[in-house]
């Protein structure tokens, strides 16, 4: 189960059963947190995001991964909050980010001044959290 809330260009919150998880990469939550979440590149780790079709969706990934821990570098992507919209670039000119990733595949995601390509709009902060459940050997 993830959550998230938003703040700034969007006022917003809730929770979501995320469209991939980290046990479905590798067959286990620690796995997932020591070596990504991702079945092509090893070492990338994606932000869980809401289903296809869902919004707001959470294309941020961090690479480099090697073992769980707090990282405030390697990490890219963006948030679109609605369908046709925006999307605001967590890696801005300005824009602060942190990934906490624990041992057991629990995470958190923190943002804030992520902006559009325009620059025009307001800022969009938040923070996105997760639970890695129900892969086997955890």
């Amino acid at each position: 189960m993830s959550s998230y809330t938003f703040s700034g260009a969007s006022t917003a919150s809730s929770s979501y059963v995320e469209l991939r998880t980290s046990e479905e990469a590798l067959g286990s939550c620690a796995q997932s947190a020591s070596q990504g979440n991702d079945l092509v590149t090893a070492g990338t780790f994606h932000v869980p995001t809401p289903p296809y079709n869902a919004y707001p969706q959470i294309a941020v990934e961090l690479t480099g991964l090697t073992a769980p821990g707090t990282f405030t570098s390697k990490i890219g992507g963006t948030i679109t909050l609605a369908a046709g919209g925006v999307a605001y670039s967590v890696t801005a000119s300005g824009a602060t980010v942190s990934l906490m990733l624990g041992a057991n595949g629990d995470g958190s995601f923190t943002f804030s001044g992520a902006e559009p390509p325009t620059g025009s709009a307001t800022a969009l902060s938040g923070t996105v959290s997760w639970t890695c459940t129900g892969a086997t050997g955890d």
